[in-house]
């Protein structure tokens, strides 16, 4: 099946009448994907060892953890309530949950965890009231899926602390993006940038160094050069009085430390760009049974051995 036009006599179109026979029928119906998440998935391995009075834990790669959530270090569960990325560190340690036996732990073991349909990586601050959630795909490329997915925000304060799934949907053609409301958004001119300092005045009091920010160009299609649209960066606040001073970074430590900042520059022409602060998310998503595989996303590749050997005369495969 095709989206696009048919290229030749085995590729066919959403309208095409091929989908209507016994054959296909069922499968067109439940084609695609939903968002459904992946229990028990290996996600990282231990980088610290871990004694039983433990309340924090390094891990080899933190980037693809929820903001919270429990994990599985051999028989023993623990939750968790912060992450930092930077530092790969998961802190705020409840040890034994779910009446398992707290126990020691050595660097290398593996690490478990149930992967939400929606992962948290960012559950963003100030918001006034729950943020509107939407799984969105391109529909002027793929077609709209055949039942949309409901999703909600819950909160902890200003931030969001999980997205709950209240339908998975159906029949998304790929992945979808993850929408988030933002809090609240910043705007600003080609005027207000710096081009020595690489950095943007803006008014924003409630913006802090470590914030993320997705930049979004002007409606006119105005942008400001290295900035790339819909990307999400790491706010460092320089100076905040009378106006904030910020640089953009590509992570969370180099925001901390002011380093690498994104080197930004402008011609003093466009207007209306926006940098939107809120939370982030991304979906998980699965496509079985209807094609009898898992989707899944491996956020740390150091954790992959390769399950094929070389063949042996004489020993069985």
């Amino acid at each position: 099946m095709v989206y696009d036009t048919p290229a030749n006599e085995y590729e066919y179109g959403l309208t095409s009448t091929i989908w209507e026979d016994g054959e296909y029928s069922q499968w067109f119906a439940n084609r695609g994907v939903s968002i459904v998440g992946e229990p028990n998935y290996q996600i990282t391995t231990l980088a610290s060892y871990v004694s039983t009075s433990s309340n924090y834990l390094l891990v080899d790669n933190a980037s693809g953890f929820p903001t919270n959530g429990v994990i599985r270090i051999n028989n023993e569960e623990i939750a968790y309530s912060s992450v930092d990325r930077a530092l790969n560190l998961l802190g705020g340690l409840l040890r034994g949950v779910n009446g398992t036996i707290i126990s020691d732990h050595i660097p290398g073991e593996l690490i478990y965890t149930d992967l939400p349909p929606v992962l948290l990586l960012d559950g963003g601050r100030g918001y006034l009231e729950p943020p509107k959630v939407t799984a969105y795909i391109d529909t002027s490329i793929y077609p709209e899926p055949t039942v949309p997915a409901q999703l909600e925000a819950v909160m902890s304060l200003d931030s969001v602390l999980q997205i709950n799934v209240i339908n998975p949907g159906q029949g998304y053609a790929v992945l979808p993006q993850i929408i988030i409301d933002p809090a609240y958004s910043v705007s600003f001119n080609d005027t207000n940038v710096n081009n020595l300092l690489n950095t943007i005045n803006v008014y924003a009091p409630n913006l802090r160094t470590g914030d993320i920010v997705q930049y979004k160009q002007a409606p006119s299609g105005g942008t400001i050069n290295k900035l790339v649209n819909n990307q999400w960066y790491y706010v460092g606040v320089l100076e905040s009085d009378p106006v904030a001073v910020i640089a953009l970074y590509t992570n969370y430590a180099d925001a901390l430390q002011d380093h690498d900042r994104i080197l930004i520059t402008s011609a003093g022409t466009s207007v209306g760009m926006t940098l939107n602060a809120g939370a982030k998310a991304s979906a998980i998503t699965s496509a079985s049974p209807i094609r009898e595989n898992n989707i899944t996303i491996r956020f740390d590749r150091t954790t992959y051995n390769s399950a094929y050997r070389d063949w042996e005369t004489g020993k069985e495969s």
